[in-house]
C-alpha cells in the first residue's frame, strides 16, 4: 500500500460534521452567490431588512444547489421545493416591504424537518449546519421586527436560542450514530476521527503475516505492564487513569524517533477490572501530525488521527471533540489533526486485534 512522507488535513477521510460533501458543494455556492446579489441589490433597505431578505434568498439559492448535487427523487424534491417557495418570500418581502403570512411557519419547518433528519441517524455536513444557521438568522430578524409586548418578545428569543441548542445536539446525535467506529479504509468516520484517504483493499498473505508478527511481539512485550507499578517503574504516567481508566503514556518515547517499536510502545491502555486495572493493549503514535503510520498488515493494521478536538491549557489534556458549529468550549484551543496513532489489543478474547474496541464487549467482559 502506497505510503507518503506526510498528510495534510485533506488527505484524510474526517466525518462530514467537519467537512463539506462533494454534493453540497453547490449549494454553499449558490448561497453565497444568492447572499451576494440581493444584499448588494436591498443596499438601500434599513439593515434589518436587507439582511433578513438577503438570508431568506441565500438559504432558498442554497438549497437548489443542493438539488443540483443530489439525484432525483423525494429529498431532491423537497430541496427544488423549498428553494422556490424562499425565494419568492424573499422576493414579496422586497416587493411589499413586509414578509408574508407563512414566512416564520416555513423557516420553522424547514430547521424542524432537518433536525428530525439529524436526530434519526443522518451524519450532517457543513452546508446543511450553515442552511439552518441561516434561517434561523433570518427567524430571529423576523420575529424580532414584529410589534410586540416585551413577554412576546422573550418567547420569540427563546424559540432562536432553542432551536440554535437543538440544532447543534442533533448534530451531535446525526454524527455519532451516521458514523462508524471501526478504523476501516472507506468507512465514514465518527466526530473526531481521522482515516487516511486510502482505497480500501483485501489483505495478503504477507499482510496477514506481518499482523500476526506486530500482535504478538506486542503481547509478548507488554504483558509484564499488568502490573501497573511496573509500567510506573518504566516511566508510564499511570496516576491519571481516573476511575475510567484510560491511556498512561511514557514520555520518553513520544518523540524517539522509534516508531511501531513493540519494545517502547508510546501509550498503554487500561480499563477498570473487580481487581485493579486491566491491561487491554497498547497504542503506538508517530513523532509528528501527518507523518503517516507504517501500515505493516495493509488494510489490517490502519493508522488513525483525532480532527478538530479540544485540548485544555490548564490543565494540559484533551478537553472535548469541536462541535458542529465548528467551536471549542471557553478555555481550550482547536488541534486541527493529533499524530496518527494505532492499538493493539493484546487482552484475551477481544473481537479485534487493532481499530476501536466496542464499548459493549467492554462492559460485558470486564465491566463499566
Amino acid at each position: 500500500m502506497t505510503q507518503i512522507d506526510r498528510r495534510g488535513i485533506e488527505e484524510y477521510v474526517i466525518s462530514p460534521m467537519y467537512s463539506i460533501s462533494d454534493e453540497h458543494g453547490l449549494g454553499l455556492l449558490f448561497a453565497l452567490i444568492g447572499l451576494g446579489i440581493v444584499w448588494y441589490a436591498m443596499r438601500a433597505r434599513p439593515v434589518s431588512t436587507r439582511a433578513s431578505i438577503s438570508l431568506v434568498a441565500a438559504t432558498g439559492a442554497g438549497h437548489l444547489g443542493l438539488a443540483l448535487g443530489h439525484d432525483p427523487g423525494f429529498r431532491t424534491g423537497a430541496f427544488v421545493g423549498f428553494a422556490v417557495w424562499a425565494l419568492y418570500a424573499a422576493r414579496r418581502w422586497a416587493n411589499d416591504g413586509t414578509p408574508m403570512r407563512g414566512t416564520v411557519a416555513g423557516l420553522v419547518l424547514s430547521v424542524i424537518a432537518y433536525t428530525g433528519a439529524l436526530l434519526s441517524g443522518e451524519a450532517p455536513d457543513q452546508v446543511g449546519l450553515i442552511m439552518k444557521v441561516l434561517e434561523i438568522a433570518a427567524l430571529g430578524v423576523v420575529l424580532g421586527e414584529q410589534p410586540t409586548r416585551r413577554t412576546a418578545r422573550l418567547r420569540q428569543s427563546a424559540t432562536v436560542i432553542s432551536m440554535t441548542v437543538t440544532l447543534g445536539f442533533a448534530g451531535w446525535i446525526g454524527a455519532f450514530v451516521g458514523g462508524g467506529h471501526t478504523h476501516e479504509l472507506g468507512e465514514t468516520p465518527g466526530p473526531g476521527l481521522a482515516l487516511p484517504r486510502l482505497e480500501p483493499t483485501r489483505p495478503t498473505a504477507d499482510d496477514r503475516s506481518a499482523a500476526d508478527r506486530l500482535f504478538r511481539e506486542t503481547a509478548l512485550n507488554i504483558g509484564r505492564f499488568e502490573d501497573i507499578s511496573v509500567a510506573a517503574a518504566e516511566g508510564y504516567n499511570v496516576n491519571n487513569l481516573g476511575r475510567m481508566g484510560g491511556h498512561a503514556d511514557n514520555p520518553a518515547y513520544k518523540k524517539d524517533g522509534r516508531i511501531l517499536d513493540p519494545t517502547r510502545p508510546e501509550t498503554l491502555v487500561y480499563r477498570p477490572g473487580p481487581e485493579g486495572p486491566v491491561l487491554l493493549g497498547a497504542m503506538y503514535q508517530t513523532d509528528e501530525s501527518g507523518e503517516p503510520g507504517p501500515m505493516v498488515g495493509g488494510p489490517l493494521t490502519v493508522w488513525h488521527g483525532h480532527d478538530h478536538v479540544c485540548f485544555g491549557l490548564l490543565p494540559p489534556g484533551l478537553g472535548s471533540l469541536g462541535s458542529p458549529m465548528g467551536t471549542c468550549p471557553l478555555g481550550t484551543v482547536m488541534v486541527a489533526l493529533t499524530n496518527e496513532m494505532i492499538h493493539v489489543w493484546t487482552i484475551d478474547g477481544a473481537p479485534s486485534r487493532f481499530g476501536d474496541l466496542p464499548e459493549e464487549w467492554l462492559e460485558a467482559n470486564i465491566g463499566s
